[in-house]
């Protein structure tokens, strides 16, 4: 079963990448028909001074074979880079027995805005595969897994070189609240919402 699973990880893994450059949001609303207010002429400014934080994000959307659903921390920093920490589901469908592959996320890279759309380039990104949880409930270490058969179950960063870009399109924007705008690996437009983390004064 683990050679069929990872096959069909692969396949999913292939078509997710492109939308994995940025990691990072709070809900997927898909295409709902939302018309943000106009931003002002000097949104691009206020964007970029506002974006450096930490922002929460939990979002799921389709892939080749089943689903992807990402949960984690995107730390954008002053100086254009961004940190991402977190972890990143692939439900399996199309296997005749589904399961779920949980891995940890790990990646850094560079962002810009120009306008309203957000840029984001990936310079590194690790993954780590945890467990895989079958449709009966039955949990399998994925690394104790893999040490006994001798098999490796493909990473996200093999399908994903350093480099690769996303863009987005900024829908609306605050100071601790912004949608995103982006399209699936299936060409379907989608809009996620993402949360700043409230720091300590």
């Amino acid at each position: 079963m683990l050679q069929k699973v990872k096959m069909n990880l692969a396949m999913s893994i292939i078509g997710c990448s492109a939308i994995l450059v940025l990691i990072g949001p709070s809900q997927v609303v898909a295409e709902t028909g939302y018309t943000p207010p106009p931003m002002a002429f000097d949104a691009q400014e206020n964007i970029s001074a506002a974006l450096p934080g930490i922002w929460n994000s939990s979002y799921r959307y389709n892939a080749t074979g089943g689903t992807v659903s990402v949960k984690g921390k995107t730390q954008y920093m002053p100086n254009g880079r961004y940190y991402f920490l977190g972890q990143m589901t692939v439900s399996l469908e199309s296997t005749g027995n589904p399961v779920d592959i949980l891995f940890n996320v790990d990646g850094m890279g560079e962002w810009k805005v120009t306008g309203t759309t957000l840029t984001a380039k990936i310079l590194d990104l690790q993954s780590h595969p945890l467990t895989m949880t079958k449709s009966n409930g039955e949990r399998v270490d994925l690394q104790n897994l893999e040490q006994v058969s001798g098999l490796k179950l493909p990473r996200i960063e093999s399908m994903i070189p350093p480099g690769t870009t996303q863009q987005y399109d900024i829908v609306s924007f605050n100071n601790d609240h912004m949608r995103l705008r982006t399209n699936d690996p299936f060409g379907h437009g989608f809009d996620f919402d993402v949360s700043k983390e409230q720091t300590a004064n």
